[in-house]
């Protein structure tokens, strides 16, 4: 047996992303980091996918100055669970 095909047995399989990661993952680079990824996370779990993505589809489209600060906004003010 060869010593590659002996180590395969021990590698374990990297677990799949949620959803929910995945869309954090995605503002997260978009923000330039300055969201913390905790916090994205937060939001998600709060206001549920749908509507965090439909914020950060908006928030992405404006002509704002600080298009971070526009998505967090309404993120908070968008208290409704979506899922």
């Amino acid at each position: 047996m060869e010593l590659q095909t002996y180590l395969l047995k021990f590698q374990t399989p990297k677990p799949k992303k949620t959803e929910a990661q995945e869309l954090a993952t995605e503002i997260y680079e978009w923000s330039g980091k300055k969201i913390p990824f905790g916090q994205l996370l937060g939001f998600i779990k709060l206001n549920g996918t749908r509507c965090v993505r439909e914020c950060f589809i908006e928030a992405q489209k404006s002509d704002a100055k600080e298009p971070i600060g526009l998505f967090i906004h309404k993120v908070k003010s968008n208290k409704t669970v979506w899922q």
